[in-house]
């Protein structure tokens, strides 16, 4: 049982694993490749980040967490669900968006890098408390408190678990095989004796009635 529990573990974490797009990162693309076929058709879901200079393939944290989630972490932190260059003016962000006051976005300056506060909102733009203004900002996304991160290092040990107790498995179904052939053998063998036995009781009493009918 102890050889088997990996398994189980390892792939209800795989075979409940769906092509959804993460709920809290939306600015995700799937990335059409041979190699996400392949992932995808063997049950597992992943998205194709198109943020970085090199695309980057993860799994998603909601799916995980609910199969395995010692192997996902909450915290606060920004998402980049903006991810988006602007320019800011006397504290406006020169930006449309659907942030709504009260939300934290995090925003990057040449000269820092901060969480703010959205105090309003009006069409196009939002305000915060800079009063820095700055041609070339970079709005990366709001702040959520349910942050989900995975930690691969945990996951990629339960494929290690998993794949050492199918090979004992597989190890044990070989030996089983290999004896119910074993097994399979014997049964014909001794079929083919009692087979040959009856042909030669048949031939005796076809001997017999031959006689019989020669002495009549």
């Amino acid at each position: 049982r102890a050889c088997v529990e990996p398994i189980f573990a390892y792939f209800r974490l795989v075979l409940y694993l769906r092509p959804e797009i993460s709920a809290q990162i939306s600015k995700k693309t799937r990335i059409p490749n041979r190699a996400d076929r392949t992932f995808v058709k063997n049950g597992y879901s992943r998205t194709g980040s198109t943020l970085g200079k090199k695309p980057q393939k993860k799994v998603i944290a909601q799916q995980i967490e609910q199969v395995y989630p010692q192997a996902v972490t909450q915290s606060t932190s920004a998402v980049p669900d903006i991810y988006k260059p602007a320019a800011i003016k006397n504290g406006w962000v020169q930006l449309k968006t659907d942030l709504k006051q009260g939300q934290r976005v995090r925003i990057m300056t040449p000269d820092k890098e901060d969480i703010y506060e959205v105090l309003q909102v009006i069409e196009g733009q939002f305000r915060i408390d800079l009063d820095t203004d700055a041609d070339k900002a970079f709005v990366y996304g709001r702040q959520v408190k349910d942050f989900r991160s995975v930690d691969y290092d945990a996951i990629s040990m339960l494929n290690v678990s998993a794949t050492q107790a199918l090979y004992q498995q597989q190890e044990t179904d070989r030996k089983n095989a290999a004896a119910l052939a074993q097994k399979v053998a014997e049964m014909e063998s001794s079929a083919g004796r009692r087979e040959a036995q009856i042909s030669t009781m048949e031939a005796r009493i076809a001997a017999l009635e031959k006689l019989l009918n020669a002495t009549k």
